[in-house]
């Protein structure tokens, strides 16, 4: 073959793309988070952040893995949905029995840019059927890397309805080696008046996962209150002891004796 031949052979391959070709798959996240905001109802509100370990255009097959999800809403740069036959918006992606989050992310896109995805999951869990022993809740969350991505830092954080706060935290994936490092996985708060816990893995390969169960109870008020409210009553009547009026009544003095003439 000839050097004018060889010449033309990256030119052809071009050709040979059809113009409509599907962007190439994102393999590489540096971070996931999965924040379920868990409602009374049992209910939840479901944000997805990523952030962008490469620029360029793509589409994005993220872990998600509930069914029924509806109200999807999204936000970042040169991000968009995928559109179905009819034209409309189809955010989610299903292989098999895998249910992922489908974004198009476009060349303006850049390293570090972040894209959120939020929806309504209407049947999280049944709140009468995770009640337990001394008015506890059994609560339990999994985010497993079914979309054979490569993430540097990956997040699943519980949140509770208002009111409620976290007792304790049960099982973790990844666990808790006091040998390996000194500093848990997991983190337990409160955000407002709802509490959360939050458990994070390090580089999460295609197959791994995130797992976090706990108990949850309602926000007692507890005795301090009451108490603080005592000893103010306390140091009310100590300081001002000398203007109370005293207990024993007042005795008006004898009137004089006019005595006799």
């Amino acid at each position: 073959m000839s050097l004018r031949h060889l010449l033309c052979v990256p030119f052809l391959l071009l050709l040979a793309i059809p113009a409509g070709a599907a962007p190439a798959m994102v393999d590489t996240l540096a971070v996931l988070e999965q924040r379920v905001a868990i409602a009374a109802d049992g209910g939840a509100a479901v944000t997805t952040t990523v952030v962008l370990a490469r620029a360029g255009a793509g589409e994005l097959h993220l872990p998600f893995g509930f069914e029924g999800a509806d109200s999807f809403r999204l936000a970042g740069r040169d991000a968009a949905f995928p559109r179905d036959t009819a034209g409309a918006p189809a955010p989610l992606y299903r292989a098999a029995d895998r249910v992922q989050l489908a974004v198009l992310v476009g060349p303006a896109a850049a390293a570090g840019d972040t894209v959120v995805v939020g929806c309504h999951v209407p049947a999280f869990m049944d709140w009468a059927g995770a009640r337990g022993e001394f008015a506890a809740y059994d609560v339990a969350g999994t985010l497993a890397n079914d979309a054979d991505l490569d993430i540097g830092t990956c997040r699943l954080v519980l949140e509770m309805p208002p009111g409620c706060q976290v007792r304790r935290i049960g099982t973790t994936e990844p666990g808790f080696k006091p040998t390996s490092s000194p500093v848990p996985p997991y983190v337990v708060g409160r955000r407002g008046d709802r509490g959360f816990a939050a458990v994070t893995a390090k580089r999460l390969r295609p197959g791994g996962r995130v797992r976090l169960t706990l108990q949850a109870e309602r926000a007692r008020r507890g005795p301090v209150p009451l108490v603080a409210g005592v000893l103010v009553a306390l140091l009310y009547l100590w300081f001002f002891r000398d203007v109370l009026p005293s207990r024993r009544a007042a005795v008006p003095p004898a009137p004089a004796s006019s005595g006799g003439r």
